[in-house]
């Protein structure tokens, strides 16, 4: 049988060389919406502009031609680089665990169709455990990998057996942020998959720029996997990080230094690799290995024998960042893109960490309800304690009613309310907790409502309230959440 055609599905026209190991980069952000891109003359620009830069730096793209991709996959099996291994060890561990959706317990619904999207033309070995977890739980499972780069995709199939009837593969041509709306319309429950420590190569703003396109393509069952790698402590020294980068061999070197010869092509450049070396070294403040290579003498580089860098001994010019990630660090960077942790796995030696994050959907409804209150209700007259008919309640009862609400149905105590007095949550629930409904005919009340009292409470004091339950809510059902 002949290999599952690519569907034709290009919203993007420009293609970047990618892996065949899963890694993804933080250039496609900021190149997808430059249309000059598209023309080959513009990768000489890009190149360029990066290289003219107070800090010289090289796109982490130019990593990957066809030599930088199969000498990735040589580091992928060196003694040193154990980010691999220990993913798919994980992944062999606790694929069963993860395949059911968090609400499915052991009750998963045969039923319903599975559907695994993943950014990046991933590793077969890793993404085969999940993908076959999930077709014994139910009767179909579709494959959806995103990539830019048709080849990478079409490397891709050729690892999995799509011959299966379970088994439908629907690979698409595509940076992710252009075609994840599509993405979201597709029948079935979601989980979108994001391996190999990829998101390392992010800057935070970065990382919250995906985690939100994400969440808002998200529909409201669906779920993100997303493997990283963990910092230095007593589990992993720094040195173990550091030495994945510099393994014995020289591989990672070549690896880096082999980008010039790509530069060279692509921009027309002289660089010469055996007057580079190649520099990894792992920042411990910043948990976070940084690549460069390094001039080993003063010397000029040109593009076209127009100067380009003039570099002395010892001066560097950056490739990337891999960044690792502690549970914390992505509960906050989730809580800055409407996500939530709701399970996480571990390597018995912690050095390899799983996270499942689904929609706060909890946070987006009181971001709505601030927006009625903060932009929505009239500002003049007398604001917040205007009444929308007259015989209700002021508009700010209906603020604290969502609190009050939140309190009584949910929390077990007032005293758990955040940075209140016992009785004061009680007094503040009790303000707030009944609204008056009066009858249509006679605009009589004739049901029991909370009383209004003598002085509301402020505005601020109510949304402080409001937000402090949402904390206690969000820290039940989640564990700690960063504020």
């Amino acid at each position: 049988e002949s290999e599952p055609s690519m569907i034709a599905l290009r919203l993007t026209q420009h293609r970047l060389p990618r892996p065949t190991a899963s890694r993804w980069f933080s250039f496609i952000r900021r190149v997808r919406n430059n249309p000059s891109f598209q023309a080959a003359s513009a990768n000489k620009e890009t190149i360029l502009q990066g290289l003219k830069k107070p800090e010289p730096q090289i796109s982490p793209r130019w990593l990957y031609d066809d030599k930088g991709s199969a000498l990735f996959e040589q580091i992928t099996e060196t003694n040193e680089y154990y980010l691999t291994r220990k993913e798919l060890e994980l992944l062999q561990e606790v694929a069963d665990d993860i395949a059911p959706f968090p609400d499915e317990g052991d009750n998963a619904d045969q039923k319903v169709r599975r559907v695994l999207v993943e950014l990046g033309a991933g590793s077969g070995k890793k993404t085969t455990l999940i993908l076959d977890a999930m077709k014994a739980l139910s009767g179909g499972v579709t494959y959806v990998p995103i990539d830019v780069n048709e080849a990478s995709l079409q490397e891709n199939a050729k690892k999995y057996n799509f011959n299966a009837p379970s088994v439908e593969f629907k690979p698409i041509v595509s940076s992710y942020q252009d075609c994840l709306p599509d993405v979201a319309k597709m029948s079935g429950r979601k989980t979108f998959l994001f391996l190999g420590s990829s998101l390392g190569n992010y800057s935070d703003e970065e990382c919250v720029d995906l985690l939100k396109v994400l969440s808002e393509n998200m529909n409201p069952r669906d779920r993100f996997l997303l493997g990283v790698d963990t910092p230095h402590g007593s589990h992993k020294p720094a040195e173990v990080i550091e030495a994945a980068y510099n393994d014995k061999e020289g591989i990672t070197a070549e690896f880096t230094l082999n980008s010039l010869n790509h530069v060279n092509k692509e921009a027309d450049m002289d660089f010469e690799t055996e007057k580079f070396r190649h520099i990894a070294t792992y920042d411990k403040d910043r948990k976070a290995v940084f690549t460069f290579v390094e001039s080993l003498e003063d010397q000029v580089v040109n593009s076209s024998g127009v100067p380009i860098l003039n570099l002395r001994k010892s001066d560097r010019i950056f490739m990337e960042q891999s960044r690792k990630f502690s549970e914390a660090d992505i509960k906050r960077l989730a809580n800055l893109s409407n996500l939530v942790v709701s399970r996480s796995w571990t390597t018995g030696d912690k050095c390899h960490l799983l996270v499942e994050l689904t929609r706060d959907d909890l946070k987006r409804a009181g971001e709505v309800s601030d927006w009625i209150f903060g932009e929505l209700v009239p500002k003049g007259l007398g604001g917040l304690l205007e009444k929308p008919i007259l015989l209700r309640h002021p508009f700010l009862f209906y603020e604290g009613h969502i609190a009050a609400f939140y309190q009584t149905k949910t929390l077990e105590e007032a005293s758990e309310v955040k940075g209140f007095t016992k009785q004061r949550a009680t007094d503040l629930s009790q303000i707030y907790e009944r609204g008056i409904d009066p009858e249509i005919t006679s605009g009589e009340c004739r049901h029991r409502h909370s009383p209004p009292p003598t002085q509301w409470p402020s505005f601020e004091e109510t949304k402080t309230y409001l937000d402090n339950v949402r904390y206690e809510i969000s820290r039940k059902m989640f564990g700690n959440k960063e504020r």
